[in-house]
């Protein structure tokens, strides 16, 4: 099962909610009974580039990140470490779930126009992967992109195109018999 650490987790540059983690580690648990492995994105960008979509619908770009707009968010050194800092935010609790089958850093990202553009964001994605192989040498790194080829052709990276969404009730049918479980944070 996919899951997207989304903005609720971060609702400020900087300022994380750990309790996003928690439930996290809670679906780890509840997958690895049903005998499911689980693969996190650090970010979904829709938040960064989208106001409405016919399945989640939505409420205008939330992302704390859609503010700094492309450019910054692949090129602006304080952004791109604000970035990191979340990812190394996220390691070691996604790290120690046990069902944890791959990374994935990032969903539906959109670089910046020409070749530069092109650059910035390769650039970027390179340094998530360095970063990530600081804290684990081999465990798989994927990410979802509009365009998959932009990877592959600048930096040599791997782009998983394959969007493998979970069920979108996903929370409910996993905790619905938890009577300890708070109210429901979307991960």
């Amino acid at each position: 099962v996919r899951v997207f650490i989304n903005d609720k987790y971060e609702p400020r540059l900087g300022e994380y909610d750990k309790r996003v983690l928690d439930r996290l580690v809670v679906y780890g648990e509840k997958l690895a009974a049903m005998g499911k492995t689980l693969q996190v994105d650090f970010f979904d960008g829709f938040t960064m580039h989208r106001t409405w979509n016919p399945i989640y619908g939505g409420s205008g770009a939330t992302s704390p990140y859609a503010a700094y707009g492309n450019e910054a968010f692949f090129g602006e050194e304080k952004v791109v470490n604000t970035f990191i800092d979340r990812v190394r935010s996220i390691l070691p609790t996604v790290l120690a779930i046990p069902n944890l089958s791959a990374l994935s850093i990032a969903n539906e990202l959109r670089p910046t126009g020409g070749k530069q553009g092109r650059l910035e964001f390769a650039a970027w994605y390179q340094r998530i992967v360095d970063e990530i192989r600081q804290w684990s040498v081999d465990m798989p790194i994927y990410s979802g992109v509009a365009r998959p080829s932009l990877l592959s052709q600048i930096a040599g990276l791997t782009a998983n195109t394959a969007h493998l969404y979970p069920f979108l009730n996903v929370e409910r049918e996993l905790l619905k018999n938890e009577q300890d479980v708070p109210e429901p944070i979307v991960v």
